[in-house]
């Protein structure tokens, strides 16, 4: 479903008309129209404040992340924002356990649909959120890389590939999540 008719259908849920909802979002009524017509894509502002309006989050109402800049996601998204939509599928999967413990699979089967865009929709915002950090790393340490002769530059990789193995300083598999593939720790040839 694209984005427009997220829109429209989340409006629709809220009992509000577009008039209504461009008021809550102190937008113009042509716009919320122009947006569930699919005319104009809403930015992600735009988004943050349509989706707060109408009580939901903005994963619900986006279809393709990809309609973004990396800039405008890392603006917009932080880690609580991706907890929060996490949190919304341990709470999908929570309300359908029984009493002892085990999954309502009848439950489970109405709502598969659901919980599977539930989960595409975080794991875009995971990919997009961790893109655009890797991104403004890569930035930084470009510029810095730039001040060092070539001797300097073997040092650096070399630092930052013994800070990569020590578990203190691990994080995320960023290239997992992304889908790069592994190479081995070699300096890139000037």
């Amino acid at each position: 479903m694209a984005t427009g008719e997220r829109i429209k259908a989340a409006r629709k849920k809220a009992g509000l008309t577009q008039k209504a909802l461009g008021e809550k979002c102190n937008m113009p009524d042509s716009q919320i129209r122009q947006y569930e017509l699919g005319m104009v894509n809403p930015r992600i502002e735009q988004l943050r404040r349509i989706a707060a309006a109408l009580g939901v989050y903005i994963s619900d109402l986006v279809d393709d992340w990809g309609n973004f800049t990396q800039d405008e996601i890392i603006s917009d998204l932080d880690e609580d924002t991706l907890f929060k939509n996490s949190k919304q599928l341990l709470d999908k999967y929570q309300s359908m356990e029984k009493d002892d413990g085990t999954l309502d699979e009848e439950l489970l089967e109405k709502e598969f649909d659901s919980i599977m865009e539930i989960t595409q929709n975080t794991s875009s915002m995971n990919k997009a959120f961790y893109t655009a950090q890797i991104k403004q790393y890569m930035e930084k340490m470009s510029r810095l890389l730039l001040k060092l002769n070539t001797a300097g530059k073997e040092e650096a990789l070399k630092r930052v590939s013994e800070l990569a193995r020590l578990s203190e300083y691990m994080g995320v598999d960023l290239g997992a999540i992304l889908s790069y593939p592994d190479k081995p720790d070699e300096p890139p040839q000037d």
